[in-house]
């Protein structure tokens, strides 16, 4: 056996997890999981690293009241992302049913690294230009970074992933902030809600099914919300339990900042580490750089050069595309994955990495190239599988305590648009699971989740 074939194997040895490894690492999910509803806020004085870490989340979002569905009326919404910015007014209908009228607008990566006042000021323009303010218009935001909520419309930025790092945001109320902003360009705005991506996800497929106990996200990075009893939420002081329950039915939607964890009990690879080293952030959100899109493609790419390098792949020769960190495409390399005529990939590699013939010359590397996807984006699959899991762990104890309908409503380019890995996840959560609660758990994709549940919760918390 080569060299090449050799390390071929034992890559892929290291990135398909064995059941008892998904096992494992579910009940690790679990156990900071609840450890993050007991450990106060992230201004706590705790010392050491772990417990820190745990006060950055299943971040209370003060939210404890879902739609029935049946809510009438037009609500405005911004959705603040990793890659784009969404102004939006939606119709609710009833009955479950959205009419959504939306601009999107690509956040220049300059932008994300900017002073805060540039950012908003530009988020502020493109507000202005995507809706006529007449009178005091009352809006949702979605903001899908991690922030400590102190009410249902007072956040604080805390650090922030997706290539951000805007000086004067992070430890700031963004809310003030944009009010301020607004006030500056004249916009009679009022936010009366701000909620994470994942939480927005949430509600707005509430608004259609009201058997929602847990929302996704998996595209630029990753998170997950789900409802839980107030009364696990020992992280919150007694009052504000107490006035929950009078409220409603003593429920809450928490942000769990998933993202955040594993550095303890997932199972890096020496890519995982360099990716790690060379990023933004290191040593931050290191779930989130093991299945979210934003690093699929640098962590191909960073095998294919070890591979180019010590085994003579493609000829030993270093292809100039891939000289630049992050230049591996999620949509390229789904098409890649999923084409079976190696004739075609080539045609691929040529015109669009701009690989040479003689880079090109064994077959065979197309092959190795594939089965280099191939694992990543089934690790990826497993992973996020796993911490799925872990949630339904968290709220049923155990999987044959779901004796009834739930639906994990799904958002993020990654789940919707690459189906290798969509279709991973279906096949391993339920291998999980056990095929019986296939007839209990349902997953539902869901496209504009940011927009529609800002929406709906600002027409929930309008006074």
């Amino acid at each position: 056996m080569s060299n090449l074939k050799i390390a071929l194997a034992d890559l892929e040895n290291q990135l398909i997890l064995s059941h008892s490894k998904l096992e494992s690492i579910i009940d690790n999910f679990v156990s900071c999981f609840l450890k993050g509803l007991t450990t106060r806020s992230i201004q706590s004085e705790a010392n050491d690293e772990n417990e820190k870490l745990m006060t950055q989340t299943m971040l209370p979002s003060f939210i404890c009241r879902l739609p029935t569905g049946n809510e009438r009326g037009t609500s405005y919404a911004m959705d603040i992302g990793g890659t784009n910015l969404r102004v939006a007014a939606v119709t609710f209908l009833g009955e479950g049913r959205t009419e959504v009228r939306q601009k999107h607008f690509i956040i220049a990566e300059e932008l994300k690294t900017s002073g805060v006042e540039k950012l908003l000021e530009w988020v502020a323009e493109r507000v202005q230009e995507s809706i006529i303010v007449d009178g005091i218009l009352k809006m949702g935001v979605t903001f899908s970074f991690p922030i400590e909520q102190q009410t249902i419309s007072k956040g604080v930025v805390m650090k922030m992933g997706k290539g951000f790092n805007v000086p004067g945001l992070q430890n700031h109320d963004v809310t003030e902030l944009l009010n301020s902003t607004f006030k500056k360009k004249n916009l009679n705005i009022e936010i009366v809600a701000i909620v994470n991506d994942t939480v927005g996800t949430l509600a707005a497929q509430a608004y259609k099914d009201p058997n929602t106990k847990i929302a996704l996200i998996f595209g630029t990075g990753t998170n997950a919300a789900c409802v839980v009893p107030v009364d696990m939420v020992t992280k919150l002081d007694s009052t504000t339990k107490r006035n929950k329950k009078d409220e409603d039915d003593a429920v809450t939607l928490i942000n769990t900042e998933w993202s955040l964890l594993g550095h303890s009990f997932l199972p890096f690879t020496k890519y995982d580490y360099i990716l790690d080293e060379q990023s933004d952030k290191p040593n931050f959100q290191p779930y989130e750089k093991m299945i979210s899109v934003n690093y699929l493609g640098e962590l191909v790419r960073l095998t294919l050069f070890d591979y180019i390098r010590k085994f003579g792949l493609f000829g030993g020769r270093e292809a100039e595309s891939l000289s630049r960190p992050y230049s591996l495409k999620p949509e390229l390399l789904s098409r890649i994955q999923s084409e079976k005529d190696t004739k075609k990939v080539y045609t691929i590699l040529q015109d669009e990495l701009k690989f040479s013939q003689q880079q090109l010359e064994n077959p065979d590397d197309i092959l190795v190239f594939q089965k280099i996807i191939h694992c990543f984006v089934t690790r990826g699959s497993q992973l996020a599988a796993s911490g799925i899991a872990a949630l339904l762990k968290l709220l049923y104890g155990d999987y044959s305590n779901i004796k009834s309908n739930v639906t994990l409503a799904v958002d993020g380019s990654f789940y919707l648009k690459y189906h290798e890995f969509s279709d991973g996840i279906d096949n391993y959560l339920f291998s999980i699971l056990g095929n019986n609660n296939r007839k209990y758990v349902k997953l539902a994709g869901v496209e504009n989740g940011g927009s529609i549940g800002a929406a709906i919760v600002a027409i929930l918390y309008s006074k």
